[in-house]
């Protein structure tokens, strides 16, 4: 079996424990800068919580909450038919007017993804610099080689 010698192997080891050291911040700037792109681009809604979202951070991940149904806009779906579960018909009030069916069939809602794009933006407003940077600092040799340097 041959053997294969990574040349520059303790440049890499250096370099990815660098990106452990990316800011414990960036993961709470990336959450608050998508919110604020998630609510100037989101289509307009008449829903209360249209415009609720919050954020949940650790050291290594964040989250953007909102209303499920977002996603749905975000994301699009496919044409589908409603049964109803419990009951033998369905009840809609459309335009003041109450109407009665057995089913119903939704069309196909076309993709329109603001949060992704309000995520991937903010990623690469704020990310790279912190990114790039972790990834290319170099760390010191011997006494104190936790600390970094660029």
């Amino acid at each position: 079996m041959a053997t294969t010698r990574l040349i520059g192997g303790s440049a890499l080891r250096a370099r990815l424990a660098n990106i452990a050291d990316v800011p414990e911040t960036f993961a709470s700037d990336w959450a608050d800068e998508t919110v604020d792109r998630i609510r100037s681009t989101k289509p307009a809604s008449t829903r209360p919580a249209s415009s609720k979202f919050s954020t949940k951070v650790g050291r290594f991940r964040a989250g953007v909450y909102g209303a499920f149904w977002w996603l749905f806009v975000d994301r699009g779906t496919k044409a589908h038919d409603i049964l109803p579960r419990k009951k033998t018909a369905l009840k809609f009030t459309v335009k003041g007017e109450t109407i009665f069916a057995k089913r119903a069939h939704v069309g196909r809602i076309r993709r329109r993804p603001f949060i992704s794009r309000a995520a991937q933006g903010a990623l690469h407003d704020l990310g790279r610099d912190a990114i790039v940077k972790a990834w290319n600092g170099r760390r010191r040799t011997g006494k104190g080689s936790h600390s970094r340097f660029l």
